[in-house]
């Protein structure tokens, strides 16, 4: 199954007030990304039903996270900076893990082998299916991984591990309504899980469902309070809201946790820009490019 383009219209959350439901660029829609990319010129008589600013007229980077247009976030990245574990308090099988790892270490093989293996002395190890959807997972095999997590699903129906690790892969894919179907049956077996509160919180994101993703995200960020990269995510929801203000708030949070990252100065850059505060976007723009952070040149 090949990934869907990550740059295309389901990642792209419109904040303007007129409404966004295209990406002008100086003129020219772009779709696709890459080599797959296609460019049309706007005729004037085809911006109006756009639905787009006219005064939108900035170039966005698809190479990068970045805040390039007054009216446009694009985000490239998953959820999950997190490797997804089972809950907490549930007990690691060990061999499991160890056959995973060897795929984490650029062994896939020897893992398949092994995990099969565990399969065949007990065909009802729904966790060994797990792993091995896992690993198929990191292959970015998604057929093989979901029929994996099916598997272990039937097997175990009431195992949120395996429903968390196919909304993880369901979101990878941008089938954001199955992802958050299946966070909610995680959710509802175990209210706690970080990682389905975080993949249910972006996928309501990317969907600009801004209130769901602000009460995900908002709880995600209180049972993982050193995590500044779900502060970024709670401050994008906030921002789709137009509340600019908590916004603003939320970067902050993110900032003081990782002041070295650049993204996140520009973050709050691009909140206080809208909310018409030039002076303090200006400098949290310098500091980003001190932190690392390009733009580019029209940014």
């Amino acid at each position: 199954m090949k990934v869907p383009c990550r740059h295309n219209s389901k990642a792209l959350l419109a904040f303007s007030k007129a409404g966004v439901t295209a990406l002008l660029l100086s003129g020219v829609l772009t779709t696709g990304c890459g080599s797959e990319s296609v460019e049309k010129e706007i005729k004037p008589e085809e911006r109006e039903s756009l639905e787009i600013p006219l005064e939108v007229s900035h170039t966005l980077k698809t190479e990068q996270l970045e805040i390039n247009s007054d009216h446009v976030l694009l985000r490239d990245r998953s959820y999950t900076e997190d490797e997804i574990e089972p809950p907490e308090h549930e007990p690691r099988d060990s061999t499991l893990v160890a056959f995973y790892n060897q795929a984490r270490t650029k062994h896939p093989e020897e893992a398949r082998k092994g995990l099969k293996e565990e399969i065949e002395k007990n065909p009802e190890n729904a966790r060994a299916y797990c792993y091995l959807g896992k690993v198929y997972r990191l292959e970015e095999d998604f057929d093989k991984a979901l029929s994996a997590f099916d598997r272990a699903i039937e097997l175990a129906p009431h195992d949120s591990f395996a429903y968390c690790l196919r909304a993880e892969t369901n979101f990878a894919l941008e089938r954001y309504d199955k992802a958050i179907a299946d966070c909610n049956k995680t959710l509802a077996m175990n209210n706690t899980y970080t990682n389905a509160l975080a993949i249910r919180g972006e996928s309501y994101l990317f969907t600009s469902r801004f209130e769901s993703a602000v009460e995900d995200l908002g709880k995600c960020a209180g049972l993982k309070p050193d995590n500044a990269s779900l502060q970024v995510d709670l401050g994008d929801a906030y921002l789709g809201m137009e509340n600019y203000e908590k916004a603003i708030e939320t970067y902050g949070i993110a900032v003081k946790k990782d002041p070295e990252n650049g993204l996140y100065y520009a973050r709050r850059a691009r909140a206080y820009k809208l909310w018409g505060k030039t002076k303090e976007s200006d400098k949290d723009r310098s500091r980003a490019i001190e932190h690392g952070y390009k733009y580019d040149t029209d940014g």
